[in-house]
């Protein structure tokens, strides 16, 4: 029921720098301040000028993962949900250990109504993960909206009243 409440709290997550995917053949320094102008382009909402600036990151260095992330992130905000799994596909490779690439991709597919595949990517991040609030919040959240009622799920929501800190989520 109070799924739908939440709607616009499936918060992505950004991030600029890894342990990963920074010493490929490319200029990772260079690609990483250009991420981060993207990110604060993205905050004035000057979409063109982020965009500009994470495909100038990935010109500077293909393997620096948080662009490909950051830019499926900005199409994701937009709508554009194929070009977001496009860009987060492309992160996934370069950073397989990266959590938060597995659970943005997660949100653009459930957006897209591919909820088996996010189910499965939510698991996967909350497995990597397991005290993140947001990755467990919304794998419980899915499988809520999708009908299950296992007894792994009351343990699952036990554990997230007990990391869950953000107000709506509490109250849900």
């Amino acid at each position: 029921i109070g799924c739908s409440s939440l709607k616009r709290s499936n918060e992505s997550i950004v991030r600029v720098q890894t342990a990963e995917g920074q010493s490929g053949s490319g200029n990772a320094p260079r690609a990483g301040r250009l991420t981060l102008a993207g990110i604060r382009a993205l905050h004035k909402r000057e979409i063109h000028l982020a965009e500009k600036k994470f495909r100038e990151a990935i010109r500077a260095d293909f393997s620096y993962g948080p662009a490909h992330s950051n830019l499926g992130l900005m199409h994701y905000e937009q709508g554009n949900l194929y070009q977001a799994v496009i860009a987060f596909e492309q992160a996934r490779e370069l950073l397989p250990n990266d959590p938060s690439v597995l659970y943005n991709l997660a949100l653009a597919l459930e957006s897209a109504g591919r909820t088996d595949e996010a189910l499965d990517l939510y698991y996967q991040a909350n497995e990597m993960d397991p005290v993140n609030p947001i990755f467990l919040g919304n794998l419980v959240r899915l499988k809520i909206k999708l009908g299950e009622r296992d007894e792994f799920l009351q343990h699952q929501l036990r554990e997230l009243v007990l990391i869950e800190t953000r107000p709506d989520w509490r109250r849900w």
